[in-house]
């Protein structure tokens, strides 16, 4: 069995995390762009938020600040921690960021979960869709395939992408689902 796996709001606790991240002073130039486009899922929220972002990689990129081995650890879901020691061989990390990946590999990094699983794949640009990168990776990877996304959109690409993939909504704010994939509120609930 092989896990492909989303990494904020699955693995990491991207919501914890933002109030962190954001009140760190060399953030403070992003700080209210991103606290008031967060959670926004309108199409212009969209956009704004996309470009803040790529503009925020582009900093970083050039030593706006850089994340320090364990720095962002302690906002791994304990449960994602329990599930990666035991089925971390099993799984890869599939995540998409802005124009660069560097951020978000200092993220997974520093979070501790780089390590953890047997690949990470990181996609960028203007192509963030996940369906085709995992429908590549299926070929190196052993069968059956199951993936974990908070996004809808992302599970209905893969759902096109990979008819042969066991996809799971995953709710860690205790929200309903959408009604399309079957809810889980934690790793443990997976088929193993």
């Amino acid at each position: 069995m092989t896990y492909f796996l989303d990494f904020d709001r699955t693995v990491f606790d991207y919501d914890s995390y933002l109030a962190y991240f954001t009140d760190i002073p060399a953030f403070a130039p992003f700080k209210e762009r991103i606290l008031s486009l967060s959670g926004k899922n309108d199409d212009v929220s969209t956009q704004k938020r996309r470009e803040m972002f790529e503009e925020l990689d582009i900093w970083y990129e050039k030593g706006g600040y850089k994340f320090t081995p364990g720095e962002l650890q302690r906002f791994m879901f304990p449960d994602a921690f329990d599930f990666l020691r035991a089925h971390g061989k099993d799984s890869v990390i599939i995540t998409s960021g802005g124009t660069s990946t560097l951020f978000q590999e200092d993220k997974i990094k520093s979070a501790g979960a780089a390590e953890m699983v047997a690949e990470v794949r990181y996609l960028h640009g203007r192509n963030l869709l996940k369906g085709s990168e995992i429908l590549a990776l299926c070929g190196r990877y052993k069968e059956p395939f199951v993936f974990i996304d908070d996004l809808v959109e992302q599970l209905d690409h893969v759902a096109a992408a990979v008819p042969k993939i066991s996809l799971f909504e995953i709710r860690r704010d205790g929200k309903a689902g959408s009604g399309k994939y079957p809810v889980i509120r934690l790793l443990n609930e997976l088929p193993i």
